[in-house]
This record gives C-alpha cells, sequence and structure tokens, in this order.
C-alpha cells in the first residue's frame, strides 16, 4: 500500500469513496454529496491517499495551518486492515504529533479506532452533524 498526496484526477474517486463511507457508516445523514459539495468541504486542505495497487481505498484531509485532521474516510470494504492507521501515521508524521480531531459522538466505532490509537478526549462540543468529541493526539503514531 502507498500513502501519497492527492491528485486532482483522484477527485471523483475520492468524492465516492467519501459517500460510500459515510452511508455505510450509518451516523451521517445518508444524502451524498455532489462533487462540488465534496470540493467545498476539502477546500484548502492537504490530502493524503491510500492506493492498494492502483485501487484508492482511502483518504485523509488535513487543515496543515491548525494541524487539524477534518477528514478520515476507509474504503467500506477495506475497513479493519490497517489503512486508517496508517493514514493517521503519515499526518502525524507529516504535520506532526500537536494535531487534532473532530469525531461525533454517535460514530462510536470511529471513536473507539481514534482511542485505541491513543487519541486522548479533550473537551466535548455540539455542532451541524450533533455532538463531537474534541481529540488530541496522545502520542507518536
Amino acid at each position: 500500500m502507498k500513502i501519497e498526496p492527492a491528485t486532482k484526477n483522484d477527485l471523483d474517486v475520492l468524492c465516492t469513496l467519501f459517500n460510500q463511507s459515510r452511508s455505510a457508516n450509518g451516523s451521517f445523514s445518508d444524502q451524498p454529496y455532489s462533487l462540488a459539495e465534496f470540493m467545498k468541504a476539502i477546500d484548502g486542505e492537504e490530502i493524503l491517499v491510500a492506493r492498494r495497487r492502483d485501487d484508492l481505498v482511502g483518504f485523509a484531509s488535513v487543515w496543515a495551518n491548525e494541524n487539524f485532521l477534518h477528514h478520515l474516510y476507509v474504503s467500506p470494504e477495506h475497513i479493519g486492515k490497517g489503512i486508517g492507521k496508517r493514514l493517521i501515521a503519515e499526518c502525524v508524521r507529516i504535520f506532526g504529533p500537536r494535531m487534532s480531531l473532530k469525531c461525533i459522538k454517535a460514530n462510536t466505532q470511529a471513536c473507539g479506532f481514534y482511542e485505541h490509537l491513543g487519541w486522548q478526549a479533550a473537551e466535548e462540543g455540539s455542532g451541524p452533524q450533533g455532538p463531537y468529541i474534541l481529540y488530541v493526539c496522545g502520542r507518536n503514531l
């Protein structure tokens, strides 16, 4: 598997993966994002993709100025194969260990994943998608 920066040619596939992952998770609205809506959601972010052979199987996007992991999505058929962990490790390597992220509380699978990796809950809040936990990177991955 390769972790590398996304290219413009990846955007359609990223949007599809984003929608499939959110739908399969069950914690998000079933309304899929159009490509334009997806582009707005990642505007200004650094995006890393995970590729297995030539297939794009996951991505992470980071607001680099704030060291904030905004999106982490893995293709539903590739969950549990270490892809999310590798993407996060590469984000921490590139952007430094002082990273943070928000995870909606209803997404208990993702909250457990981040906690398993050593991310620590720093505060709770509420946003457009409901209550969330702000996590900070608790160790170098």
